[in-house]
């Protein structure tokens, strides 16, 4: 089965990296079945904690919708997970953007900026 490595990085408004921060995948639809392989998908929570940079990473079925999880930001939102080998979880919600994550750079020029 094709899976897809999904991650991110969770840091405080000082930039400091949190650890420990639970994530959750519930599977949105049971019973469920995976459109890429016709399989069955086991109704089961997979779970995830941030380590002590603040990074978390999971590798889920591909083409399958899941319930994400995170209490401590207030995010509990489905989302399909893509045909891709990686993903960036933020890329994955409707998350705002606040602010420019890396606000060193000359010129502010990213897109959230």
């Amino acid at each position: 089965m094709a899976t897809c490595k999904v991650y991110g990085y969770i840091v405080d408004g000082s930039e400091l990296p949190l650890s420990g921060i639970h994530i959750q995948y519930v599977p949105a639809s049971i019973p469920a079945v995976n459109s890429s392989t016709g399989q069955a998908v086991l109704p089961r929570t997979v779970e995830a904690y941030t380590t002590s940079t603040g990074y978390f990473e999971t590798n889920l079925l591909v083409n399958t919708d899941f319930v994400v999880i995170i209490n401590s930001l207030g995010l509990k939102e489905k989302i399909r997970i893509p045909q891709t080998v990686n993903a960036n979880l933020f890329t994955l919600t409707g998350m705002y953007v606040s602010g420019d994550p890396t606000p060193s750079d000359p010129g502010g020029t990213e897109q959230n900026w």
